[in-house]
């Protein structure tokens, strides 16, 4: 890591940083850009850059855990089913019944095959989905058995 790297770890997070369009983020008591080796005697942590750092992680934590719009399975979610392995199933099942149903009559349909291939879509989100709240169910699990 460099000086500067090192040094915008703490600025970023201190209450006396100021902004130089030129120069970037540098320090409001100096006006200058610090030069400290390990730690800024001066730092003053800055509550509200802490406490959006932690509305982030939070946020991005939560995203990870919850269907987004396209995810909720294309409007099955008003249906009563919520998990994607389930909406996709369903739809790639209803595909391929209205694809045959309409070859039988003799009429080729345009949606059939859109259909599928959301549901294919759909079920692969739904089963890396599980994947990632199986593994962070693990995690909690192992640091709570440390």
């Amino acid at each position: 890591m460099s000086n500067r790297e090192h040094t915008l770890s703490y600025c970023t997070e201190c209450a006396n940083r100021k902004f130089d369009f030129k120069r970037g983020i540098v320090c409001g008591l100096i006006q200058d850009i610090p030069s400290f080796e390990k730690d800024c005697s001066d730092f003053i942590e800055d509550q509200n850059v802490i406490q959006t750092k932690i509305a982030i992680q939070e946020r991005q934590k939560q995203a990870q855990l919850e269907p987004d719009a396209i995810e909720k399975s294309f409007g099955l979610h008003k249906l009563g089913i919520t998990n994607s392995i389930i909406a996709g199933s369903v739809m790639i099942i209803v595909s391929i019944f209205w694809y045959t149903a309409g070859s039988i009559v003799g009429i080729i349909y345009f949606y059939p095959p859109i259909l599928f291939l959301s549901g294919i879509y759909i079920l692969f989100r739904g089963l890396q989905r599980q994947k990632l709240i199986n593994r962070s169910k693990r995690k909690d699990r192992s640091s709570i058995d440390s």
